[in-house]
């Protein structure tokens, strides 16, 4: 096929979108992934070892993401979230699963999976294919062996059961080859021209990992006070992996919150999606200048694209637009908020919608600057969240005291104040504090005036201040959101044991 021209093209494109494909009967059959007829199932090999083994499941060649070839655990599922049947994007697949086989008589149910296996075609380093520019399976095995200190926390971070790189055996010489787009087009992989230019591809290569336990989307949560105990539960473990594991997530957004119900009908949340997190342990490894994340809920640095130090405040941040996001247009099907229109039947928009219309991303981030601001300012927003969701008032004084906790941290100095960049003047060495002599009026004005026009100005962005306190301000964000979680969770508890009469109660008793 002649990729120079459009049809060779298309063509290289099916072959990509088949070599995604499992069943046999397609070009790119996987042996590590097939479909059982008689069962009517996938059977999935997942490459890799858990976090928790003692043996040290790095490869040999130093490769950071984990096994290596076929050869791992073995899952069953029925069940495909996602499939990889479009010709855009990661050709992602997603599967819940179990690793007990079914039989004839026992099929798979949804209540007997207890895995979420992702299968993708994920960005890795230039060159060899060796290294990714995010290690998302060692991250989670680090995450794993850490937390696993912190009995708590279980249930409310993904835990890595196998992952890492798809490789095939060869037929001819019984050797494992990659599965990357090297690996596929061969020489064509850096040969691929438009016109008389070469046109430089992503190296991507094939990775499946496999997590537990499984979570449910925020859209069944019964009410605000379990939004505000699901998300503290996710954002503690956040805390304690950031602090113990120097790993940033980098995409605190609505689909990255997840919650399980439990027996007695309590909730508990779950924070999940390493794809972009990275590893700050060593800061002179750490990307800069990156734009990470899901537009409505970047932080300014990321939307600035800015080289600031990167900390766990941007995920807080990232945070705050969450929570008054779901405020604003509900988090589940009952909070949907309706559309809004004005006398002339002309749609009305949230100020908050002004966080993800097109646009220059840096718009975007002086919106938000200016929003954060103060607490008047940030008022604006939050008397916008929806007044129809019961408890609304509830999520509004948390997003208050979240920003206060965040952007009001005088106790270290004024410059950590506030969101927007100020020009403050040098005055140290410009003695404009001499008074002037009246014998030499005309000499000292002109004195005056020339230091005037040569003062210095500093810029101060308290954003870029609020890094050297991030573990300060850290804590006391924490602090406020598991007091709240704590005094819902304990509310909710009493409703459900005396038979409250709120809806909250009612939900509770129902389940």
């Amino acid at each position: 096929m002649d990729i120079c021209t459009e049809v060779g093209r298309s063509e290289i494109i099916k072959l990509f979108i088949n070599l995604s494909f499992s069943e046999d009967h397609w070009l790119g059959f996987d042996p590590s992934i097939k479909h059982l007829h008689d069962l009517d199932c996938w059977e999935i090999t997942v490459p890799g070892t858990a976090a928790t083994d003692s043996a040290d499941s790095t490869d040999s060649s130093g490769d950071n993401d984990g096994s290596y070839g076929s050869t791992g655990p073995t899952f069953y599922s029925s069940h495909i979230l996602i499939e990889a049947s479009h010709l855009f994007g990661r050709l992602t697949r997603c599967f819940l699963a179990t690793d007990k086989k079914p039989t004839r008589d026992s099929r798979i149910r949804s209540k007997d999976c207890t895995v979420f296996i992702k299968d993708a075609w994920t960005e890795v380093a230039d060159g060899s294919g060796d290294n990714d520019v995010h290690y998302k399976v060692a991250h989670l095995r680090k995450i794993t062996r850490t937390l696993e200190r912190y009995p708590e926390l279980a249930g409310t971070y993904p835990v890595l059961e196998a992952g890492g790189r798809v490789e095939f055996q060869s037929c001819s010489d019984n050797t494992f080859a990659k599965d990357t787009m090297r690996s596929v087009l061969g020489d064509l992989f850096d040969d691929v021209r438009v016109g008389e230019k070469i046109r430089k591809l992503p190296l991507c290569a094939h990775k499946r990992i496999a997590t537990s336990p499984i979570g449910i989307p925020l859209d069944e949560l019964r009410s605000v006070p379990e939004l505000i105990i699901a998300v503290a539960d996710a954002m503690r473990a956040r805390h304690v992996i950031a602090e113990h594991c120097h790993i940033l997530h980098r995409d605190i957004s609505t689909g990255n919150f997840l919650f399980r119900r439990m027996e007695d009908g309590t909730v508990n949340g779950m924070l999940i999606d390493f794809d972009h997190a990275i590893d700050c342990e060593d800061p002179d490894t750490m990307p800069q200048k990156e734009q990470i994340g899901t537009l409505p809920f970047m932080s300014v640095n990321n939307l600035e694209k800015s080289s600031n130090t990167r900390t766990v405040l941007d995920d807080y941040e990232a945070l705050i637009y969450v929570l008054a996001w779901l405020g604003t247009f509900g988090f589940s099907t009952e909070t949907r908020r309706a559309k809004e229109v004005d006398y002339w039947g002309e749609e009305i928009n949230p100020l908050i919608c002004e966080w993800h219309m097109p646009g220059p991303y840096i718009s975007i981030a002086k919106w938000k600057r200016m929003y954060l601001d103060s607490s008047d300012s940030f008022s604006n927003i939050v008397h916008c969240l929806n007044p129809d969701i019961e408890g609304i008032e509830l999520l509004q004084c948390l997003l208050h005291d979240l920003r206060t906790a965040l952007v009001d941290n005088a106790e270290f100095g004024p410059e950590f104040v506030g969101t927007r960049v100020r020009r403050v003047y040098d005055d140290t060495n410009d003695n404009l504090s001499v008074p002037v002599s009246r014998s030499g009026l005309a000499k000292s004005f002109a004195r005056h005036i020339l230091l005037l026009k040569n003062r210095t100005y500093q810029r101060i962005d308290p954003i870029e201040k609020r890094a050297e306190k991030a573990s300060e301000i850290s804590k006391k964000f924490i602090d406020i959101l598991d007091k709240y979680a704590d005094g819902y969770r304990e509310i909710l508890d009493d409703q459900s044991r005396t038979g409250g009469s709120s809806e909250a109660s009612e939900q509770s008793d129902d389940v």
